[in-house]
């Protein structure tokens, strides 16, 4: 997690989680506003990915807030997450690693 952490730091972004099991929750992941759409939340992202997977973790869930923008459904949708629930009532979304 040191890299994560350091990337973290470096891009003055927000990153709360816990792991239950082997299931790791996102509960917040926040971009710095003037490094969004430069690749620092896809690298942010990877890093945290590569950290799980070196740590047991089989996926990762998270909330995606509806912001009414839909940029970040978009996002983590790119990344490889889908909706947990078909309809997307419940906006979560996962992606098993």
């Amino acid at each position: 997690w040191t890299e994560v952490e350091d990337l973290l730091k470096r891009y003055d972004s927000k990153l709360d989680i816990h792991i239950s099991g082997d299931i790791l929750w996102i509960d917040n992941f926040e971009v710095a506003k003037t490094l969004r759409k430069q690749g620092t939340g896809t690298t942010l992202v990877r890093s945290i990915e590569n950290a799980a997977r070196s740590n047991g973790i089989k996926r990762i869930r998270l909330w995606v807030a509806n912001t009414g923008s839909g940029r970040s459904h978009h996002f983590w949708e790119v990344m490889g997450y889908s909706y947990d629930d078909p309809d997307g009532a419940d906006w979560y979304m996962s992606k098993q690693l």
